[in-house]
């Protein structure tokens, strides 16, 4: 089941963040996209839009009225429709949902129950929003988030999206998730959890950056441009060894200040200058 392997992707980056409190939200897009559907106009959907996105339950109950009786109550059933995720899919999957959601909700059902076979033991805890609005326009079917203590706000999010692909004239099945690398590496600091890179990290400021860090890159170096010169400080802070100032032609090291001069014809001799500062004689 490709949905319940990205899932099992998903939640073994959140372990290997080694961050606290990681866990797993699921949700289905089915549900919503049923219930906003039946809106009769654009300002009717936008209402229950929001009132869901606030699980505001008085707000939804208002909004609601302009939907036939029994697309009503599952509309307020919508707003309770959260929490650990295999009870709260039991309770969804007892509602009188027509056959293309119940379909859905049972082909949810089953990734999660592949899901955990592959997971982990120590993968992140699984709760589940089925009245989640965010990403229905998108996602065609199963749609996630990973949270993590340090981070306020999600730190990967994905799903399904069977339609996108068919946008560019061919239609395929989809699924996978991008993960906020900013993100995640800001919530290992706030959290201090971020261990040491065994890879060297330069930061290249100057005319010819761009083809210098592309060399280093080549070379197995974590390489990126600046667009102003860097101070340690700012290094130190990224997580850089070292910053390599064209302009200048010297190498600045972050662990003891030093500015050396140095020869950017051997892209080789600059790393060792970095490595010898690593492991000192």
């Amino acid at each position: 089941d490709g949905d319940a392997e990205v899932l099992a992707v998903a939640a073994a980056v959140l372990t290997a963040s080694q961050l606290p409190e990681t866990r797993l939200d699921v949700g289905c897009v089915a549900c919503t996209r049923y219930v906003l559907g039946a809106a009769p106009d654009r300002e009717s959907r936008e209402q229950l839009t929001a009132a869901l996105g606030r699980k505001d339950r008085r707000g939804l109950a208002a909004a609601s009225r302009v939907l036939p009786a029994e697309v009503a109550r599952l509309a307020e059933a919508l707003v309770g429709l959260w929490g650990h995720a295999v009870p709260t899919l039991a309770r969804a999957i007892s509602l009188p949902w027509p056959a293309e959601v119940r379909a859905a909700l049972d082909s949810l059902a089953s990734a999660l129950a592949v899901f955990s076979d592959l997971a982990d033991p120590s993968a992140p805890a699984l709760t589940i929003d089925l009245g989640d609005v965010r990403g229905f326009d998108y996602y065609t079917g199963i749609r996630f988030a990973g949270y993590a203590g340090g981070a306020p706000e999600a730190v990967l999010r994905g799903g399904r999206y069977d339609e996108l692909i068919e946008r560019y004239g061919r239609t395929a099945r989809a699924t996978g998730f991008a993960v906020d690398l900013e993100a995640l590496a800001q919530a290992q600091r706030a959290v201090g959890v971020a261990g040491p890179t065994s890879t060297i990290g330069i930061a290249v400021f100057g005319p010819g950056a761009a083809s210098l860090a592309r060399t280093l890159r080549g070379l197995g170096i974590r390489a990126v441009t600046a667009a102003s010169a860097p101070t340690v400080t700012w290094l130190r802070g990224a997580g850089f060894d070292a910053a390599v100032l064209l302009d200048r032609n010297v190498l600045v090291r972050v662990a003891d200040a030093r500015s050396l001069p140095l020869d950017i014809s051997d892209p080789r001799a600059l790393v060792k200058l970095i490595e010898e500062d690593r492991c000192p004689s």
